[in-house]
């Protein structure tokens, strides 16, 4: 939301958002609701300091204030619960409580043809669906809306069943249980209660009207840009029923210029590139067949059963390669999310596939694989050894000193940990800058392994 630069421009753009409202006493409003101005103001100001700093602007600007009044009186339809409520409790609540939420998982790119002469916008879609507790179903569909694979997920007992449509092929899986499953959008929840939430208009939903509420932060990849989430809370029943990232002051995949565009071929393309998504019509207690959260497979298709999916040492060790030969052969300063390497990895990804260098295609493409296999993004393998997989390292073993250290340089650690299991559990694993691994006395060690 563009902000005017003037009190009388506030006052039109104000006019013609909002239909005209009765003349509103501001004061007594004030008065009335003295705890809910109070919270919407960030500095804290006690409800008598608040009105008379108010009163003040009324008597100098009063059509611009009266303007102000009735966006303010928009907004507190929602905040306004009761005296102390927290503002956004009901809408947690509906999430956490609902047996069954549904909703459709979309995502917006770009794709440039293989000349590089024409980019056009694509949009995908995945049907999803959530039993409680834990129990959820994605179905991805083709650009003809006709589904391509299914995938069916119980999370507390750490199953999964995936099947294709085509070929008439199911899986059968294990991942690492979460027994605290928080159901859908528990990332997204956390933003409702941010400082810096801004309420910015209202938009036109199947089902009525939201109100759009926005959280900004300064994203690490990509030099520290602004990055923003909206989240759609519907005016009368304050349930969340969609949310985007970024925002549409990032990107409105309705005002996207590429939209227009004539679609290209899109196996016959130079680049593809990610310009955001999010999840929409957002449905609760919808009834679902039990049938559609049965881990088994439909009738005719053959079945490949795998154990769970883990990343060996042998892969982390040579993942951690990869990243420190695209690192100019130098290792990054964080085993975990380095921001100068995620940098690095988006302005990557934004080249032609042409102009990569080997050291750059081999760890997005390493990336991709990984990422489709455990469904994460960029130190997948290191993550999932470390920290997803609890019968791999000893906890709080993992110790990483690999900042600086050379790519080829025998002489310095890059980290040590304790494996499960292990011949001999007293001692550590140590990876030297050259890749090679020796397992090393607690005491020999530089630094001591226990705080």
């Amino acid at each position: 939301m563009s902000f005017p630069k003037d009190d009388n421009e506030l006052n039109n753009a104000l006019s013609e958002a909002f239909a005209p409202s009765p003349p509103a006493d501001f004061d007594a409003w004030c008065r009335q609701h003295s705890q809910a101005v109070g919270c919407l103001d960030p500095q804290r100001i006690n409800a008598e300091t608040r009105r008379r700093r108010l009163t003040s602007r009324t008597i100098m600007f009063a059509a611009a204030a009266a303007a102000v009044a009735a966006v303010w009186f928009g907004a507190l339809t929602f905040f306004v619960h009761g005296p102390g409520a927290n503002a956004f409790a009901l809408t947690v609540e509906q999430i956490r409580r609902a047996r069954t939420i549904t909703w459709k998982n979309v995502f917006y790119e770009h794709i440039t043809s293989k000349d590089g002469k024409r980019t056009w916008a694509h949009t995908g879609v995945i049907e999803c669906a959530y039993r409680a507790p834990g129990l959820y179903r994605e179905v991805r569909l083709d650009d003809n809306r006709q589904v391509k694979t299914v995938e069916i997920a119980d999370s507390i007992h750490g199953r999964k069943l995936t099947y294709s449509l085509k070929g008439k092929k199911a899986t059968l899986s294990e991942f690492t249980p979460r027994h605290d499953d928080a159901g859908p959008f528990a990332f997204s929840l956390e933003k409702l209660n941010s400082p810096n939430l801004q309420w910015v208009g209202k938009r036109k939903t199947a089902f009525g009207e939201a109100n759009i509420f926005r959280h900004t932060f300064r994203w690490y990849v990509g030099r520290e840009r602004d990055w923003s989430m909206d989240l759609w809370i519907d005016v009368k029943t304050k349930q969340l029923v969609a949310l985007y990232q970024p925002g549409a002051d990032v990107y409105d995949p309705e005002h996207d210029p590429a939209r227009n565009a004539p679609p290209g071929d899109a196996s016959n393309y130079s680049m593809r590139r990610m310009m955001g998504g999010g999840q929409e019509d957002i449905r609760y207690d919808v009834p679902l067949d039990d049938s559609l959260f049965r881990l088994q497979p439909p009738e005719g298709y053959s079945v490949e059963v795998k154990p769970g999916d883990r990343v060996t040492e042998k892969e982390m060790i040579r993942y951690l390669g990869i990243v420190a030969d695209f690192n100019d052969k130098t290792f990054p300063d964080e085993a975990f999310s380095s921001w100068k390497l995620l940098d690095k990895i988006d302005r990557a990804r934004k080249k032609p596939r042409k102009d990569l260098t080997t050291a750059e295609r081999t760890l997005l493409d390493t990336d991709m694989r990984y990422g489709w296999r455990f469904g994460g993004s960029t130190d997948e393998p290191i993550l999932v050894f470390f920290i997803r997989d609890p019968d791999t390292t000893v906890k709080n073993s993992f110790r990483y000193l690999g900042k600086g250290v050379k790519l080829g340089d025998k002489g310095r650690i890059v980290c040590w940990y304790q494996l499960k299991g292990a011949k001999s559990p007293n001692t550590y694993r140590v990876v030297y800058g050259d890749l090679s691994v020796k397992d090393v006395a607690p005491e020999d060690l530089p630094l001591p392994v226990r705080p």
